[in-house]
């Protein structure tokens, strides 16, 4: 499903929930509504490979590693929300 038809499917619920997609302060949100849910399930259409980078690989130590500063963020598939 492209950007485009999402952003269909918003106008859509906005019109369902009785607002206006036109007015003022809607005007842009379906297209922006899409562009975050495009980019919050971008992982769903990752390569494994392209994202791990080659990062595997043997090691004697034993100790815990610490990765800082990794981006992560899921939806609740209750909700379909960030958290």
């Amino acid at each position: 499903m492209s950007e485009q038809d999402i952003e269909r499917l918003y106008e859509t619920l906005l019109l369902n929930i009785g607002e206006d997609p036109e007015r003022d302060g809607l005007i842009d949100t379906p297209g922006r509504a899409a562009k975050a849910m495009s980019y919050l399930t971008s992982g769903y259409r990752a390569d494994i490979d392209d994202v791990i980078n080659n990062a595997f690989f043997d090691s004697p130590a034993r100790e815990m590693v610490l990765v800082k500063d990794v981006e992560l963020f899921s939806l609740c598939e209750h909700h379909l929300l960030p958290f």
